[in-house]
């Protein structure tokens, strides 16, 4: 796998700030904030999977060998990398990611 890439991504989530974001402009709690008005105020916080979460997903993708994975929200896109990797690996397949944020 890329080692390297998935490093430094983890090293980045790493120094993000633990608390997050303030709600929207305007809005006085993150319950007033529709999906997407939280989706664009966190498109700069990472909101990744573990290693080992990571290490998983590629395990459960390279026995199952689908045809496809769906990967609701992104983030910075840590999980679709070990996904990714596994349909590599396998030789098969394909993953389709979505998000919210269009940034």
């Amino acid at each position: 796998m890329t080692t390297n890439l998935l490093s430094g991504l983890f090293a980045a989530a790493g120094r993000d700030d633990d608390h997050g974001p303030a709600p929207p402009s305007g809005l006085p709690s993150w319950s007033e904030a529709s999906a997407a008005e939280r989706a664009d105020a966190r498109q700069d916080c990472y909101m990744p999977i573990s290693a080992d979460v990571g290490r998983l997903l590629y395990n459960l993708v390279r026995c199952a060998r689908p045809d496809m994975e769906v990967e609701f929200g992104t983030s910075f896109g840590i999980s679709t990398i070990y996904l990714a990797a596994a349909v590599t690996d396998n030789n098969a397949g394909q993953v389709v990611s979505t998000e919210l944020s269009a940034r």
